[in-house]
């Protein structure tokens, strides 16, 4: 074997084996690749409300079911099919309104959202203050504080109606629940279309 021959043989050895090397240490088994709680994080939930023994997922990284996850004091057992979503069912024993969702690893909160939650199906949301809102109907806040309706909606030209329990109702009186419908709002409805303008239109 000619001199050059040889020096081509040694280098293409050393080439392999160079080659093999770099291969084996860029691959990397499962059980090295390990998570760190510590970059835990929630992206998003779904729903933003809900009610008592609804399923709620946050979407995020690295939420494995090691994590705790708590509103309040209160811990939720949650479940992780993958790395990026942790589901949980919403108890029955929270108060309405915006509630904390944390996620905690050991003594330490990694992440928080907000999430709402309605109480029952029959409880009512608003921000309006109770004097835009009828006596006798309760309602909700979204900080969670129950209030009452302070508004006189029984005017003495409405008589004796009572408030509007569903859509398209002429004879009653706007209600929380029901605040567009009115009899007087609905006989303008056309005149109010007409002087409507969106974007300039």
């Amino acid at each position: 074997m000619s001199l050059k021959n040889l020096r081509t043989f040694f280098i293409s050895i050393v080439l392999a084996l160079l080659s093999s090397a770099c291969e084996s240490s860029l691959s990397l088994s499962p059980a090295m690749v390990s998570l760190d709680p510590k970059k835990a994080r929630i992206d998003y939930i779904s729903p933003e409300i809900a009610a008592a023994g609804d399923e709620v997922a946050m979407e995020g990284l690295q939420l494995r079911d090691s994590l705790v996850v708590k509103i309040g004091d209160i811990e939720l057992p949650a479940s992780s099919d993958n790395n990026r979503t942790l589901k949980f069912k919403l108890p029955d024993n929270l108060p309405a309104g915006r509630l904390t969702l944390s996620i905690y690893s050991g003594d330490k909160e990694l992440d928080s959202i907000s999430l709402w939650n309605k109480g029952t199906t029959s409880t009512q949301f608003s921000d309006l203050p109770p004097s835009s809102i009828c006596k006798g109907v309760s309602y909700t806040n979204t900080d969670g504080v129950q209030l009452e309706g302070e508004k006189d909606c029984l005017a003495s030209t409405e008589g004796s109606k009572a408030l509007c329990k569903t859509d398209l109702r002429k004879d009653c009186v706007t209600s929380s629940d029901f605040p567009a419908v009115d009899a007087a709002k609905i006989a303008e409805a056309p005149e109010f279309l007409k002087t409507l303008t969106i974007a300039g239109v």
